[in-house]
């Protein structure tokens, strides 16, 4: 699985050498100048793709001409590539300059690890402000030798490197020109360590001027932030959000405060699978009328309750509407995060997660509170399908004569 950094922000940051201009940033010159001489030095190797730089802080890898699928766009021999674990790659990162190096980036200010402590503290209510420090704390914790640039090398190793060996997790490249690919959730690019050589290919028809995308695995955008510095766009289904519950008092005479207190951290899924699909069961126990305080679970972990009925589940559905809707108004408050784009690009993710609950719950109010089956039926098809309502809200409504 490759790693890089935020390939779609700052990749157009050179490395150790840069030029300056009169108010301090990097010339767009140079930045060519870089991205031109690393294609020079890798030209063999390089098929009908260039990379370009398309905006201040943006740059990618373009097709030159319509490509067709399982195409081969770079073989590079393996002993261009920088191998290591991440301390050895940190390390020798630190060591050289060259036109590969030159061509990294210099301003890693995207990547939380760098952020200002106000611009953490604008985080207050998410639960990445306490993952921050933690992240930083571990990557330092490497550095036996304190040494004062480690960490922006170490954050550059992380973002970029690919892993080479599925069965050895620490078996790492960099690889020239490769981690210039910006992520997508639908890549038309693949690679593979073949023949001694770092082969990457088309996996679909990519027509000239497009850009050619890598996938860096499914990640959500805690972990996009995290460890590479940029936020997806579209990634609800990927996303999650980690937020405390407060349980209504109506429901707290189910619960077995030996395992619970009456608030808990839950994870919400943009989806409705993992932590979404154990909140649902822990809201069906306790809104179960004949629950036994004994049988509470102990655990949300893997916690797995069917449906018991429409009730039932009319009755979940109210309180984690409420529930949701009361953290989306507390974190609108808390969450100061106009006045920092860094911040609200993701801050925004976590609205959308709980944005997406609140009208799906909504949703599933309206259809299940109609206490005829006909008027459900009638009522689910005017409403946009996902898979809360396809896994639970549907089965309800066609359950025949148990529809009650």
């Amino acid at each position: 699985m490759p790693h890089c950094d935020n390939r779609q922000w700052c990749n157009g940051f050179g490395g150790s050498l840069f030029e300056v201009n009169a108010w301090g940033y990097i010339s767009i010159q140079y930045l060519v100048q870089m991205t031109t001489a690393l294609q020079e030095r890798y030209a063999e190797y390089i098929f009908n793709c260039e990379i370009t730089d398309y905006g201040p802080t943006e740059r990618g890898v373009f097709a030159t001409a319509d490509i067709k699928q399982d195409t081969l766009l770079f073989k590079l021999p393996i002993e261009h590539l920088y191998i290591g674990n991440h301390l050895e790659l940190t390390t020798r990162l630190m060591t050289l300059d060259n036109d590969y190096t030159r061509s990294l980036p210099s301003n890693l200010t995207n990547f939380p690890v760098f952020w200002t402590p106000h611009e953490v503290a604008t985080l207050n209510g998410s639960a990445l402000e306490s993952m921050i420090p933690s992240r930083k704390e571990k990557l330092l914790a490497e550095d036996e030798k304190r040494r004062s640039l480690f960490l922006f090398y170490r954050t550059m190793v992380g973002s970029r490197a690919f892993t080479i060996d599925k069965k050895n997790a620490n078996k790492l490249a960099l690889v020239p020109f490769a981690d210039m690919l910006n992520h997508s959730n639908e890549p038309n690019t693949d690679w593979k360590i073949a023949d001694e050589h770092f082969v990457l290919k088309t996996t679909k028809d990519v027509g000239k001027g497009e850009q050619l995308w890598d996938s860096y695995g499914t990640k959500t955008n805690y972990e996009s932030i995290l460890f590479y510095g940029f936020v997806l766009e579209n990634n609800l289904l990927n996303d999650v959000t980690y937020e405390i519950f407060e349980i209504p008092t109506s429901l707290r005479k189910n619960v077995n405060f030996d395992y619970f207190k009456e608030n808990f951290e839950f994870e919400l899924c943009g989806g409705y699978s993992r932590g979404t699909t154990e909140i649902f069961s822990f809201m069906r126990f306790l809104a179960c009328e004949n629950a036994d305080q004994s049988e509470c679970p102990q655990t949300l972990n893997g916690l797995k309750t069917s449906v018991i009925s429409r009730e039932n589940e009319l009755m979940v559905c109210k309180v984690l509407l409420n529930g949701f809707k009361a953290i989306y108004n507390r974190k609108i408050k808390s969450l100061r995060f106009a006045e920092d784009s860094k911040v609200a690009r993701f801050v925004g993710t976590e609205i959308n997660v709980l944005l997406h609950w609140i009208t799906t719950l909504e949703g599933a109010v309206s259809i299940l509170s109609e206490k005829k089956q006909k008027a459900a039926k009638k009522k689910v098809d005017t409403y946009a399908p996902n898979d809360y309502y396809n896994a639970v809200v549907r089965k309800i409504v066609n359950a025949g004569k148990n529809y009650k």
